[in-house]
């Protein structure tokens, strides 16, 4: 289970993230998912995301790599 200030960098970042896709804004929703994908990395790296949550976090990053995998400027 997420807690504390990890959950709610977590949902900062894809609430930031879900915001530029639903409003078209693909750049920004590129950037900012490279961020977010970054963030749970760094999170993982410095303990302050568990295994189990890191793996069920995994699924979601790949959707997002799907979204993303036929974007042209």
């Amino acid at each position: 289970m997420i807690l504390g200030k990890t959950k709610k960098k977590l949902e900062a970042k894809e609430k930031e993230l879900y915001q530029y896709l639903s409003n078209n804004y693909k750049d920004e929703a590129l950037r900012t998912f490279y961020e977010y994908e970054q963030l749970v990395v760094d999170l993982h790296n410095d303990g302050s995301l568990s295994d189990k949550d890191y793996n069920k976090l995994i699924p979601k990053i790949d959707e997002y790599r799907r979204i993303f995998k036929n974007f042209r400027h």
